[in-house]
């Protein structure tokens, strides 16, 4: 993980927001924008029990409601965003958890005790999403070098035939199973 940022609205709507910005520098409102692009951008991967994960080229956005509630009555969910690699590591879904639980401690919120399961539920979906892409971009790299190679195929052997031996009805010229396989077929007992 390059960065994180995770993000709870004060219960009040009039103090400052908790926010938590590492591994990168950036403002708070520079820290918000970036979890609000990739919700409105993103790609919601998992939605169970009021968690949700949406993911954004390289980044996600965890929202985790707590067991608090604001003036109004709404609930005040953590969020947590970050960037990843390619590959996620095993305990990453419990280090999130435990991560997610400590911030929610300092800020005098509770998680319920369900949601640890939820939350590494999401990142499993997210792990299965970041396997899928990598699948998919194999697959179009592997697309793209067949389409390369039939190319250079017809360009070297259909269009400039005039470089390579006129092929042959003589025997000698076609390699040995060719050869095999039409002695097999002339001398084959038609039964008529």
């Amino acid at each position: 993980m390059t960065a994180r940022i995770i993000w709870a609205q004060a219960l009040d709507n009039i103090s400052p927001d908790h926010i938590e910005v590492r591994g990168t520098e950036l403002t708070r409102e520079a820290a918000v924008s970036k979890v609000y692009y990739v919700i409105e951008r993103g790609k919601r991967l998992y939605a169970a029990d009021g968690i949700r994960l949406t993911d954004h080229r390289g980044q996600f956005v965890l929202e985790v409601p707590s067991t608090a509630q604001d003036q109004v009555g709404r609930t005040a969910p953590i969020i947590y965003w970050s960037r990843y690699e390619t590959k996620l590591p095993d305990r990453f879904a419990n280090m999130l958890v435990t991560n997610i639980d400590d911030f929610a401690k300092r800020i005098g919120r509770n998680l319920a005790d369900r949601h640890a399961e939820k939350i590494i539920q999401a990142i499993d979906a997210l792990k299965k999403n970041i396997r899928f892409r990598q699948i998919a971009k194999l697959g179009l790299t592997v697309a793209a070098v067949l389409i390369l190679l039939s190319l250079a195929y017809r360009i070297v052997f259909v269009r400039y035939p005039e470089n390579f031996p006129a092929r042959s009805s003589d025997n000698s010229t076609r390699p040995a199973a060719v050869r095999i396989l039409a002695a097999c077929n002339s001398s084959a007992v038609n039964y008529d």
